[in-house]
């Protein structure tokens, strides 16, 4: 199939579009700055385009028989909104997949999305899939929990970690550092992508991938530390302590979160990921710290 891939300059498009390649897949990236565009895309066709003002999405799907759309945020900033990327983004993609004609849509979501979320994060990406679901177009949705592993430049929370670990001698984990976490790795998510493009029981269906063992974050934070060869030392920082100052802090360049971001990391990120695996046939990939 030729498949065009939004977002795909970014973390995940990075294990997503060799994955698609793999599959005998022909992959055109969709990129917002073409001249910018990262090694990993080199091999593939560059369309300009935007999902959020539509720019360019026309052009770049024609022709294509299916779109994997990774599109999406963690945090608003330079006037990126999570309504913008997330739900009018996707809206674009899927109009302009139907007028090409494309035969799937394949959609990356996350673990929790809930149009009823407090959080803007989780409540966007829950009314991104109802778009999804009701375009009329052959969909699957997979709703990863934290993704780790190699994948393209952007966020990622397991780097994030790292560099945090690699400079200071003490971790600060908010709270007890007991939440629950299950890190699947981008190879996984990325295969399953994949996958999705050509098995025609996962049309209309919706998949949780997470990885092989529900880990505490304190946990992860140990795996990773040990991984770069650095000690673990937790600094447990009460919450008490830190929900009153968030939301002023949250606004200070380069402070690592908001309160969305808390609210999530104390919610936890799990999931029953038996479906997703027995259905694209793959083994899960443990958690390494890397």
């Amino acid at each position: 199939m030729r498949v065009l891939v939004t977002g795909a300059g970014g973390y995940l498009g990075g294990a997503v579009v060799p994955a698609l390649e793999a599959e005998g897949h022909r992959v055109r990236a969709l990129v917002r700055r073409p001249a910018d565009a990262p090694a990993h895309l080199r091999t593939v066709e560059i369309a300009p385009g935007d999902v959020v003002s539509g720019s360019g999405l026309a052009a770049a799907v024609a022709g294509c028989d299916a779109v994997v759309h990774l599109v999406g945020i963690i945090r608003e900033a330079r006037g990126a909104t999570m309504a913008g990327v997330h739900v009018q983004g996707v809206r674009n993609a899927l109009g302009a997949a139907a007028h090409a004609g494309a035969s799937r849509f394949v959609h990356i979501s996350a673990v929790g999305a809930d149009t009823h979320s407090p959080t803007a994060y989780l409540r966007t990406k829950g009314d991104a899939e109802r778009c999804v679901a009701a375009a009329g177009l052959p969909y699957t949705i997979i709703r990863p929990t934290v993704v780790f592993g190699p994948g393209g430049p952007g966020r990622n929370l397991v780097a994030e970690l790292g560099g945090i670990l690699r400079v200071t001698p003490f971790m600060p984990v908010f709270g007890d550092g007991r939440y629950p976490m299950q890190p699947v790795s981008a190879r996984n998510v990325a295969a399953g992508c994949a996958r999705a493009l050509t098995l025609p029981a996962a049309a209309g269906r919706t998949y949780e991938a997470g990885g092989p063992e529900r880990l505490t974050y304190d946990e992860v934070l140990r795996r990773i530390a040990a991984a770069m060869g650095r000690p673990f030392r937790p600094l447990h920082v009460p919450l008490g302590l830190i929900r009153p100052l968030l939301p002023a802090l949250q606004h200070l360049p380069g402070f690592p979160l908001t309160v969305d971001q808390l609210t999530m990391l104390l919610d936890g990120s799990v999931c029953d990921p038996g479906p997703f695996f027995e259905a694209f046939g793959l083994t899960p990939d443990p958690f390494d710290g890397r």
